[in-house]
């Protein structure tokens, strides 16, 4: 068997799927069998090594490109990662799908995305001999929504990475100086895009009477202003920071200094922000919606996502008792455990046995 794992979504522009195909390629050698080879195919900018595709992975140009690589590098197995590919690899072709956020929640994303997502997914069902998802609940919407039989499709959960773990007082001290973050505080951790649900956390967050400040990290996107405004218009800027992007070596120490992570979100493929905030040892409240309750098992606190009364009740309840806070955080602890990349990638190169 010798797989050509597609790596043009490792960049920044892809954040959740380029950390999936980098932790991947970090696991993948170490679970391959004597005699399995793994290729890497790699974008324009030659990163990760290997052969590289001038296309991208919305490039026409990839159709007979990824195809002729394929042929030359004699793959007997193509795993895509993304479900923009190519649709004519000419070999067994395994895709993950992570989320078909653009089918269950229309509205929220842009009129192209809307019409071509469904589209191009139909595409990868004719392609794939096998599917993999990240979760039950998005292997349950592929077969909701598009009709694809459950046996095509296999669930292989993703896992924080290894740095994510609780740091040590004077690296949470650090990050928080460098951060001018108060000693006590909240946390939600991703974007502002509106599946995100930040308004109705902000709502919420208007109705605890807490002494900690609730701090917004991620990247910010411009076409989505609401979460600001909603500050505004609570008048709630001295109990919010929005943070912005946080690199990655201080996100451990900012997981593990809060009180308590908060997330509200109404859709989530797999939910990577629950589990690192687990494995940091920090107690949760998040949404009961889509994939999250296969992140958080019994270890964190659910809320209905469109409840701001709950919501707020949940957050305010978890605040108030601090031996509620400890058995939180170590059952937060226990159920990361439960998750790994070597298992992901054992999970994985089954899959590609499966059809290679």
């Amino acid at each position: 068997m010798h797989v050509a794992l597609d790596a043009r979504t490792a960049t920044p522009a892809f954040p959740g799927i380029g950390r999936y195909v980098h932790n991947l390629l970090r696991v993948l050698p170490t679970v391959l069998e004597e005699g399995e080879e793994l290729t890497v195919l790699c974008g324009a900018a030659g990163t990760p090594a290997g052969p590289v595709i001038k296309s991208s992975v919305f490039g026409l140009q990839q159709q007979w490109e990824v195809r002729r690589v394929l042929k030359k590098h004699r793959a007997t197995v193509y795993h895509s990662p993304y479900y923009a590919m190519p649709y004519f690899p000419g070999v067994p072709t395994v895709v993950t799908i992570h989320d078909i956020i653009p089918m269950v929640l229309p509205a929220q994303v842009a009129p192209r995305v809307r019409r071509l997502f469904p589209f191009l997914l139909r595409r990868a069902m004719h392609t794939a001999e096998h599917f993999i998802a990240d979760s039950a609940h998005t292997r349950d919407d592929l077969c909701q929504y598009l009709g694809l039989a459950s046996e095509r499709i296999t669930v292989v959960p993703l896992a924080p990475e290894p740095h994510f773990r609780p740091a040590d007082e004077e690296e949470v001290a650090a990050v928080r100086w460098r951060l001018n973050l108060p000693p006590r505080y909240v946390l939600y951790v991703g974007s502002n895009k509106p599946h995100k649900n930040l308004v109705r956390l902000l709502d919420a967050w208007a109705m605890v009477a807490a002494e900690q400040v609730l701090v917004i990290a991620g990247v910010w996107d411009e076409r989505y202003p609401e979460a600001r405004q909603a500050v505004e218009k609570q008048e709630l800027s001295d109990l919010v920071r929005f943070l912005g992007p946080v690199t990655e070596a201080d996100l451990p120490a900012l997981y593990t200094g809060t009180d308590l992570f908060v997330f509200p979100s109404i859709y989530e493929g797999f939910g990577f922000p629950v589990i690192e905030a687990m494995a940091c040892g920090a107690p949760v409240v998040c949404s009961h919606a889509a994939s999250l309750p296969e992140v958080g098992g019994t270890a964190a606190r659910y809320v209905d996502p469109y409840d701001v009364d709950a919501m707020a009740a949940a957050i305010g309840e978890v605040l108030a008792d601090n031996a509620l806070r400890r058995q939180m955080q170590q059952a937060s602890l226990a159920q990361a455990t439960r998750f790994s990349w070597e298992e992901t990638a054992r999970r994985t190169a089954a899959v590609y046995r499966s059809v290679g």
